[in-house]
């Protein structure tokens, strides 16, 4: 959609939508992940303090843009929190150490089955 208008209402159907989801809890890695999506461009777009020449706004532009960051902060927290459930980059290491030792117990009981055989033909 070209029209600013149109991307400023999706934008709000978005947030409104993902702020309900994540305040119900449902799908909140999803829906902190899109807030967070959508907290970016608007920040950067509204809270312009770097170029702003009075004083009194530009501090209250960096009010507003700290705030925006630190609630950015905390949704992209949000976004990767698992509930005490093990992540997948987690499980992923824990699958590479099972195969690994798996691997080194089969090495060492086909060791042992060729010293058995081996002293079986002898």
């Amino acid at each position: 959609p070209p029209d600013a208008t149109t991307l400023v209402r999706i934008n709000a159907a978005a947030r409104l939508l993902a702020g309900a989801a994540l305040a119900t809890g449902r799908a909140p890695r999803l829906s902190a992940s899109l807030l967070a999506a959508t907290l970016v461009p608007t920040t950067a777009a509204r809270y312009r303090f770097w170029e702003e020449s009075d004083p009194t706004v530009k501090g209250e532009q960096k009010v507003h843009f700290a705030k925006n960051v630190s609630m950015l902060g905390g949704l992209l927290r949000a976004g990767v929190d698992t509930e005490g459930k093990p992540g997948l980059a987690w499980r992923a290491r824990r699958a590479a150490a099972d195969a690994k030792r798996e691997g080194r117990q089969l090495a060492k009981a086909a060791r042992n089955e060729a010293k058995l055989a081996k002293a079986h033909l002898s």
